[in-house]
Parts: structure tokens; sequence; C-alpha cells
């Protein structure tokens, strides 16, 4: 898993620039562990798991305008259910970069009203996860 400051972070999803985050981090990680511990009848060993499945999740501010953006590539998604994205979330102080395509949002952001309602929590659901030092913008 890799945890990341928003502020020394560019994420990039459809081509969108994304920004106005709140709290500290935006998270990628990846769904499976590399390899799994197998036990036998007179050893144990490891087994590679194949899944390089992951996710990007992040949080807006409940005014920011980037809500709207990804409002509007859910509902594409939703209309045509054929919608899929790129990604590329790149930060900019070591290089530590991931990116992905076909990725889709697993769900709608809740919208709490209230005193307190001030964020927006997305998880970008990505099928291939890839992590470079050079990514090509998505």
């Amino acid at each position: 898993m890799s945890t990341i400051s928003p502020k020394d972070v560019a994420l990039i999803i459809d081509g969108n620039n994304i920004t106005d985050f709140t709290g500290d981090i935006i998270t990628v990680d990846y769904n499976s562990d590399v390899y799994e511990h197998v036990v036998g009848v007179n050893s144990s060993t490891r087994k590679r798991m194949m899944d390089e499945s992951g996710f990007v999740e992040f949080t807006l501010m409940r005014t920011s305008p980037q809500n709207g953006v990804i409002k509007a590539l859910m509902d594409e998604d939703l209309l045509t259910n054929n919608k899929r994205v790129g990604f590329s979330c790149v930060d900019t102080i070591n290089g530590e970069a991931y990116s992905g395509t076909n990725c889709y949002f697993q769900r709608r952001a809740a919208a709490p009203f209230g005193e307190d309602s001030t964020e927006r929590v997305y998880r970008l659901v990505v099928p291939i996860l890839k992590m470079d030092s050079s990514i090509e913008e998505a």
C-alpha cells in the first residue's frame, strides 16, 4: 500500500487533474497479497497470487468542482455501462507513480449533510494496477 500526501501528488483521471483534496492521504493499494503461504504434507511453500487489481481512494471537499467531473464520469458509465477511465497518480516529491486503464468508480460518494459534512470519499477500481517511476499521462 502506498499513502501519498495530496499536497505532493498529481492525480489525473480520464485527463482531468483532480484537486481540492481533504484529509491527509490518497491511498493506492493492491487487492491481494503477492504470495500466499501454502502448507503441504511434508513442507510448506508459497503460491504466487495473480491478482494485479487494486484501487485508489481519495477524499474531496464537498464544494469542489471536481465532484461534478466525477459525477459526469459515473453518469456516463451508468448510462452506457461501458465508461472506463485511465488514471495516473504521481508523487511529485519522490517520483513514485501508479497508473491503470479500464478503471471505474465503485460507488457514488456518500453525501452527508450537517455542520461537519465537508467531504466526499471516492474509490476508483483499477483492474491492473501498475507501479512505475515513469508513467504516461492517463
